[in-house]
């Protein structure tokens, strides 16, 4: 059996940094993970890298972030983890080769997993908005405007469509046009930080929730019995 996880969101610290977990009760999560599932695919923004004080520091922000919790990134480099960037650490493909994509056949069935800010028109043809975006409003938090980056979401989710109406969300409809495309049974992405299990014409979306702000979502995918759901830790 396989699970996935993604958008912890884990920053440097201080009032920004929305991962709201204790670090050693996160572990004892993944270590309840790592005893039923293998492999553990990370869907990306396990970092949050765009709110630093100076724009485009990613490299920088990333090893803040490492740093304050040295023994989850420790654990996320074990051999049970694959990892795909995000968005919000996509650092990671420029600086680790980590990919934005991974395939997999299990059981028969044809899974590709992605963080999904793919199918989000604006941030995957021009990432510069989203970037800046989040860096200002992490600006203008600092300065004392509470709810900046909150409000700044509500306008990304309402510009890219997302809903949690299967049949109006636009993400759903280019993950299963992505699928027809690609060959692929099963898309499994997170990004939204909204969980759905979405089947149509034989063809399954997974979005796995999120793990930030003291959630703990994740997909629980059994390919081999055809078994996909969102659960909680």
């Amino acid at each position: 059996m396989i699970a996935a996880l993604s958008d912890l969101h884990m920053g440097p610290g201080g009032s920004l940094d929305r991962f709201g977990h204790e670090e050693s009760r996160f572990l004892d999560f993944l270590a309840r993970l790592e005893a039923r599932y293998d492999p553990i695919v990370l869907l990306g923004d396990l970092y949050e890298t765009h709110l630093g004080r100076r724009f485009g520091d990613f490299a920088g922000e990333l090893g803040r972030c490492r740093r304050l919790r040295p023994r989850i990134a420790e654990r996320f480099e074990g051999p049970q983890y694959l990892r795909i960037f995000g968005n919000h650490d996509h650092v990671l493909g420029r600086r680790e080769h980590v990919s934005d994509r991974i395939r997999m056949e299990a059981g028969g069935v044809r899974l590709l997993f992605c963080h999904g800010h793919q199918f989000d028109a604006l941030i995957d043809r021009v990432p510069l908005v989203g970037q800046l975006s989040s860096w200002a409003a992490a600006r203008l938090e600092r300065r004392g405007v509470r709810g900046a980056l909150a409000f700044l979401d509500r306008i990304d989710d309402r510009l890219s469509g997302l809903s949690p109406d299967p049949d109006t969300c636009r993400y759903q409809r280019r993950a299963f046009e992505f699928l027809a495309r690609e060959g692929a049974d099963v898309l499994v992405m997170g990004h939204t930080h909204l969980p759905a299990v979405t089947r149509r014409d034989g063809k399954v979306y997974v979005n796995t929730g999120a793990c930030f702000d003291g959630r703990l979502e994740y997909a629980h995918l059994d390919p081999e019995r055809g078994d996909y759901e969102i659960r909680r830790g």
